[in-house]
């Protein structure tokens, strides 16, 4: 604490403390000053001791009785009862100079007033208070004379000098340490409070600072419009472990930089809630654009060291009043799109309660789930894939269908969102496979020459006991896997890759064709389609999509498609939706296209009439 004057603030002791000191020195002087009175009195001092009872009664005693929580609700009173101490010892002090007191030793007294000048009003006013009396004294002296001859005042006169110094310098010392002691505190307090409410690596708010925050926000009479954006870095992991955690904080120091560039313009408040997840509250009618501007800024290279390393960002958002009107709902909401936002790979995500797994109609989908294909409320779809040179269809992908009986046909990017949350793929992926092993044998014995690609997820492939559950579903006809062609993605063997690899390297041997789904989206290696027994590759829709467009996809595609054909690799492209793609795809050599332009998704028995019905071979445009 700091005792204005003038000039530099002067350290004092708190409140408490002071009072505590107050206290302290009353406790000690009023019992000492009585029994000086009774002495005195009994002495024959009478006028002496008078003069101390009445100051121990009206100056001393009342300071004592006045309960501390009084002095510190009201600070008047305990700068009023040092005052009156001083003030009194003054008195007293005096008048043992004047009468002399019991054996005239009242003068020894004197040194003690210097003492309790500086330590109970500090170093400015305690010279004050000791000016004060010292002139007091001389006056008092000069006009009532003392007991003491002038030799005996005079002799006196240095030694009390010599205390004065000497309780400056002790009180100085004191004060000085006490304010270096306090000013420490005073910082490492500070810090904690910083902490407390802030991230250490990064400075942004911590999780509790961002909740705390955001329910201001939203307890404001009028609150502004706000969105909650969760982001999340997907490949932190991996670089930490390239990288190393020195250089992985140095990546989120950059990137909370960033965010917190990018919020500062636009009065928006950031976060990191921990490793590599940052948190904004945005403010303004477009949060969605400014969400995929950040997006677009922290994806750009940052410099670690000599390295120059991209990643790629996943942003989940939710709106306030629509998605939640409590800090904790938002930012509930916010996580789940975000974790939907990593499924699907695509940012930002907005917030739907239908992704939501703790959902009333999640719920009750889940608990359905479960024993669907024994009630026979599963059914595949087929959807053809197309010879670009022949017009003819060569092949099917098959496609999950929940025939709800009461809610009708449930699209798979709801249900199979649970069936993955849920430990319900595996199960799911046998009945799959199961089932399209059925309807293969089925088209064989029609003469149809179709093969039929199924699409396996990451449990799987991680699972060192699929090829033989998946030999056991053949039922003693391996010929059957000639004609199956098996998806997966690039994702979907990374997590494990030792494991994926000897998984898909058994299914190669087993027969079935593999194919790399989703090309060009994940963590793109080469070295996996040249060490797996690969034999397909499937080029993702969004390139696809915007080929007649966008030069850049168009390029991908073309380079995708020679590279592919240089490893003997077949090649599909899917999301095809009109006939100027399609015969660009043509013109540029792939060998399969699949989408809406040749047919949606249909039942396995709409299947033999697509495949008898040629379409007309797509002219080739020169490339």
């Amino acid at each position: 604490m700091k005792r204005r004057g003038k000039g530099r603030e002067e350290y004092t002791a708190p409140p408490a403390e002071r009072i505590l000191q107050l206290k302290l020195c009353l406790g000690i002087v009023c019992p000492v000053l009585l029994l000086m009175a009774l002495i005195n009195y009994s002495e024959q001092h009478d006028a002496l001791a008078l003069a101390e009872g009445i100051v121990l009664a009206t100056v001393f005693l009342p300071p004592l009785f006045i309960p501390q929580q009084t002095m510190l609700r009201h600070p008047i009173y305990l700068d009023a009862g040092e005052c009156l101490l001083l003030a009194g010892a003054t008195v007293i002090f005096i008048l043992l100079l004047l009468d002399g007191g019991v054996a005239g030793s009242g003068i020894l007294w004197l040194p003690l007033f210097p003492f309790a000048a500086f330590h109970l009003r500090g170093i400015r006013q305690g010279w004050l208070w000791i000016a004060a009396s010292t002139v007091l004294a001389v006056i008092a002296l000069a006009h009532e004379g003392s007991v003491y001859s002038a030799k005996e005042l005079w002799m006196f006169l240095p030694a009390y000098g010599f205390y004065v110094v000497l309780a400056y310098l002790i009180n100085s010392f004191r004060l000085q340490n006490a304010a270096i002691l306090d000013e420490k505190v005073r910082q490492r307090t500070a810090r904690l409070e910083f902490l407390a409410l802030h991230d250490e690596l990064t400075n942004l708010l911590n999780r509790h600072g961002f909740t705390e925050r955001l329910g201001h926000l939203l307890g404001e009479p009028e609150t502004p419009p706000l969105s909650v954006l969760l982001i999340n870095c997907s490949r932190f992991q991996e670089i930490n472990n390239l990288l190393g955690y020195e250089n992985g904080n140095l990546l989120l120091r950059q990137m909370a930089n960033r965010i917190e560039t990018h919020t500062a313009t636009d009065a928006d408040i950031a976060a990191r809630l921990g490793a590599d997840e940052f948190a904004v509250i945005l403010k303004g009618n477009n949060p969605f654009a400014a969400a995929a501007a950040l997006k677009e800024e922290l994806e750009l290279p940052y410099g670690i060291g000599r390295d120059h390393v991209e990643i790629e960002v996943r942003m989940g958002m939710a709106h306030h009043p629509q998605h939640g009107k409590s800090a904790e709902e938002l930012l509930r909401h916010a996580d789940i799109a975000l974790r939907t936002s990593r499924t699907l790979k695509k940012s930002p995500i907005i917030y739907d309660e239908r992704q939501n797994p703790y959902s009333l109609r999640r719920l009750e989908l889940f608990g359905q789930l479960r024993g669907a294909w024994q009630r026979d409320e599963l059914v595949l779809h087929f959807q053809p894939k197309v010879d670009l040179a022949t017009g003819r269809m060569v092949a099917a992908e098959a496609l999950v269908r929940w025939n709800h009986p009461k809610d009708g046909m449930i699209p798979p990017a709801e249900f199979i969102s649970i069936a993955e949350e849920s430990g319900l793929v595996r199960p799911l992926s046998k009945w799959i496979l199961a089932r399209a092993f059925e309807q293969q044998h089925c088209w064989l014995d029609m003469g149809l020459d179709i093969s039929i690609a199924i699409n396996l997820s990451m449990l799987d492939l991680t699972d060192p006991g699929f090829p033989k559950s998946i030999h056991a579903l053949l039922d003693g006809k391996p010929e059957l896997a000639r004609h199956i062609t098996l998806e997966i993605t690039e994702t979907s063997f990374m997590e494990f890759p030792d494991i994926a690899q000897d998984v898909i390297r058994q299914l190669g041997q087993m027969g079935f064709s593999i194919s790399i789904d989703d090309y060009g989206t994940g963590y793109s290696s080469l070295s996996y389609l040249l060490d797996l027994p690969v034999r397909e590759v499937k080029i993702d829709q969004c390139f696809v999509k915007k080929m007649n467009e966008n030069a850049k996809s168009a390029a991908i595609v073309r380079s995708t498609i020679a590279m592919a054909h240089a490893l003997n690799l077949r090649t599909v492209a899917e999301g095809v939706e009109d006939k100027k793609t399609a015969e660009m795809l043509a013109s540029m050599g792939c060998d399969l296209g699949q989408g809406y332009f040749f047919s949606r998704p249909v039942p396995a028995e709409k299947i033999p009439e697509l495949y008898r019905r040629r379409t007309q071979p797509l002219k080739r445009r020169p490339s």
